[in-house]
């Protein structure tokens, strides 16, 4: 019997190989990406991650808003975290015709969002494949990876990605309106041009 660190150290090794197709698979696969924002910071990964894949894209949004204030959020994050909180969204996509699902959420209190929470446990992804992607202020994956298993276990979950963004919302307090203004002014992207996401994407058969 794996102890619990056994286990999660063995789920962080296979997360890190590759997603391996043929070229055959890689052409009859679909693939959709899910994901949650709020600062649009992973926006803008899933957009450019969507961009190079040619996945189909869903973006996740909650019937009420959360605190715009950064001290807020953390609090309320935390919360909804402890209380295992599932907040209501105005829609789920449907995953029945993809066979490769990217999940795109922040990390919030070293943890998945609620948002991704509530798709997971309210979404059929049985026998699905789901790629995580996490991104963070420098914490990593967090307790990501270990929720995602224990709310979809009968999914493979492998190939997972955590990314820290040059700017964080903790030092830039208006990190949504400085994005905003990247994305009108087309320079979103800039960042992700030559680094890891880069080298993360070319795993995939056919990128």
């Amino acid at each position: 019997m794996f102890s619990r660190r056994e286990f999660l150290k063995n789920l962080l090794a296979i997360c890190s190989l590759p997603l391996v197709l043929s070229s055959q698979e890689s052409t009859s696969k679909k693939y959709l990406i899910v994901y949650y924002t709020r600062t649009l910071n992973t926006q803008i990964l899933s957009h450019f991650i969507q961009r190079a894949l040619g996945a189909d894209l869903f973006a996740l949004e909650t019937l009420k808003p959360y605190p715009k204030d950064y001290d807020a959020m953390v609090a309320f994050a935390a919360e909804e975290r402890r209380k295992g909180f599932c907040p209501p969204l105005l829609a789920l996509p449907n995953t029945k015709q993809y066979d490769v699902i990217l999940l795109g959420t922040p990390l919030w209190s070293l943890d998945i969002s609620s948002p991704i929470r509530t798709f997971l446990t309210q979404s059929d992804l049985r026998d699905k494949i789901l790629i995580p992607f996490v991104t963070n202020a420098g914490y990593k994956f967090g307790n990501a990876l270990d929720t995602i298993v224990k709310l979809v276990p009968q999914a493979t979950i492998t190939n997972a990605l955590e990314h820290s963004f040059t700017l964080k919302e903790k030092t830039s307090r208006n990190l949504k309106v400085l994005n905003q203004n990247k994305i009108i002014q087309n320079k979103e992207f800039e960042i992700l041009q030559q680094n890891k996401v880069q080298t993360w994407l070319k795993t995939f058969k056919g990128v």
